[in-house]
């Protein structure tokens, strides 16, 4: 059953360690408190930040790592 709590999506290009990735970070873990659904996308692939959003339970999308 889908849910019906609004989804808040996050897009950053990657889950490197810096001030957005951690902002998005402290927003995911606390929206579902206040009746929001969360997804982040790491659309340049994943990062440092990568096992702190999935120890918080966040849903995650990463996609392959961008050539550079």
């Amino acid at each position: 059953m889908p849910s019906k709590q609004p989804l808040v999506i996050h897009v950053l290009w990657t889950l490197d360690r810096a001030g957005a990735e951690q902002v998005v970070l402290a927003l995911a873990e606390r929206l579902p408190f206040h009746g929001f659904d969360t997804l982040v996308i790491a659309a340049g692939g994943g990062g440092q930040m990568e096992k702190e959003f999935r120890a918080a339970g966040v849903r995650l999308v990463i996609a392959p790592p961008a050539d550079r």
